[in-house]
């Protein structure tokens, strides 16, 4: 029987099997297909409409010069209308243009809809004609949606003190409320008594004003099915207290935008959450914790000077990687990323990690800073590795260290996990092209006391950091429903591992 070596082509004689239906036999009487056959246009329509409705909006129109059997596709019902208004935008000054472009897809596509991307905030939509955004989510032809992202017409160039309250919710919006199963809501104002979302499963809400917690707390218990919730940017209370029985992630995103200093979210409480599997970017951040036995991702803590984060779990507090009271400890919780202030202490990472005995993955951010500022700060850290012994075992499996830069504090630090951590698997290196040679791999591996680790098993690897997206980088309630919101996705260059 011959055989075919991996990433080898396959013999023509070969060919037949492979092509034919699971199993690779062929069956009896059958003709193998002609190589040069066109497959896809054969699939039903139905199928076919799927795949342009996941297109963007100019390839999905543009697959109806591709062949005569695909030129009433875009235009029917079975394919649903994929909307991205911003992929239609024009340079300034050309709004017509672009307000006829939106409003002719609308009125040749006959419906259903599947998603609708409208940014009002970026030119060159209409300043002062709410009737025709009115007019458009109204059309037949978003019958049916079920993804709506809807920022709406408002600008944050006033100071703070002068910044008007941003309008609310688009009542034409809520006609989407029974058939939406993904929704961003940005710019507005939340409704004090917003309207039921039976099969809401994702929901963002960005630069939102929320006029008191009641409005929040209506905005979920509206959302049934609800599961994951980003708060981006929301202002108007400085509190969110949160009780849901479906949700399973909640992210909060701060940045610039504020109206002003007492009306910025600085405090998250949740109440009851019994499906809550993950509490995600926390900088600069008070959490507190009543109810959520099943929490197992937590992130990131940040024990920065100027943004430490709080947790409160029940009588249990910890204050950046200080920990003032610990009466009891939080065994669930299976994944944790911190970020590194400038000071580095293995005493209050001992600390830390006693809160979290089932720990298994571990995400450090170090603190980018130039070199001089490390080495002023050696012999203190040295000082303080020295000192602090392991009490605890540590059931590590996994250790990632972003923004690694391979000093001499940075080393220590990691060192103690390598030559502590017995149940390690794996380590990895984020580092700068820069430090992406064999001269820097050779040197951590010594300094790293690598030959010296007591999990004989692991595996360390060097990976380059461009291109690479990761929790600090929460845009949609969608980078929250991942497995590992923690692990960086994109193309990761170049990697080195030693074994």
């Amino acid at each position: 029987m011959e055989t075919a070596e991996l990433g080898s082509p396959i013999p023509k004689k070969m060919k037949p099997a492979a092509l034919e239906a699971p199993g690779g036999t062929a069956a009896a009487g059958q003709a193998p297909p002609p190589e040069d056959e066109d497959r896809i246009s054969h699939l039903p329509d139905a199928v076919l409409g799927d795949i342009i409705s996941l297109l963007p909006t100019k390839e999905g129109s543009r697959t109806q010069i591709l062949a005569t059997r695909w030129r009433h596709l875009w235009r029917s019902s079975s394919a649903p209308l994929n909307l991205d208004c911003n992929a239609l935008r024009r340079p300034a000054g050309s709004s017509d243009i672009f307000e006829s472009a939106v409003s002719s897809i609308l009125s040749a596509h006959p419906g259903p809809g599947r998603r609708l991307c409208l940014d009002e905030t970026r030119r060159p939509y209409p300043r002062s004609d709410e009737a025709l955004v009115d007019s458009w989510l109204s059309s037949p032809a978003l019958d049916n949606l079920q993804h709506l992202e809807l920022r709406h017409n408002y600008t944050s160039s006033y100071p703070s003190y002068h910044r008007p309250p941003p309008p609310p919710l688009r009542a034409a919006a809520f006609r989407f409320a029974r058939t939406l199963r993904v929704a961003t809501f940005g710019s507005c104002t939340l409704p004090s008594q917003p309207p039921h979302f039976p099969n809401l499963k994702l929901l963002t809400l960005e630069k939102a004003s929320i006029s008191s917690d009641c409005s929040l707390h209506n905005m979920i218990s509206e959302c049934p099915t609800l599961e994951c919730l980003l708060l981006h940017d929301v202002y108007g209370i400085p509190c969110a207290r949160i009780s849901s029985q479906s949700l399973k992630s909640i992210g909060v995103r701060l940045g610039w935008f504020r109206v002003s200093e007492d009306q910025e979210l600085e405090e998250l409480v949740i109440e009851n959450a019994p499906s809550l599997e993950k509490l995600l970017n926390l900088n600069c951040i008070h959490v507190t914790v009543v109810s959520a036995p099943k929490l197992e991702i937590l992130g990131r803590v940040s024990d920065s000077n100027k943004n430490k984060t709080r947790l409160v779990f029940g009588s249990t507090v910890i204050q950046g990687f200080h920990v003032d009271s610990m009466p009891a400890r939080i065994c669930t919780v299976k994944t944790l990323a911190v970020n590194m202030g400038n000071q580095l202490s293995v005493k209050k990472a001992i600390a830390m990690l006693r809160c979290f005995p089932c720990l298994e993955k571990l995400y450090i951010k170090f603190c980018w800073e130039k070199e001089i500022m490390y080495r002023c700060t050696t012999m203190s850290i040295w000082r303080d590795m020295m000192e602090p012994r392991l009490d605890i075992p540590l059931k590590l499996k996994k250790i990632v260290c972003d923004l690694y830069q391979g000093f001499s504090s940075q080393v220590t630090f990691a060192r103690f996990f390598v030559l502590n951590a017995t149940e390690l698997e794996s380590v990895i290196f984020e580092v700068e092209d820069k430090y992406y040679n064999k001269e820097f791999f050779a040197y951590q591996r010594a300094a790293l006391q690598y030959d010296k680790r007591v999990s004989r098993g692991a595996c360390y690897q060097f990976t380059t950091r461009r291109c690479l997206r990761g929790v600090d980088e929460f845009n949609h309630a969608s980078d929250l429903d991942l497995t590992d919101p923690f692990l960086k996705r994109g193309s990761r260059g170049s990697s080195c591992r030693f074994v």
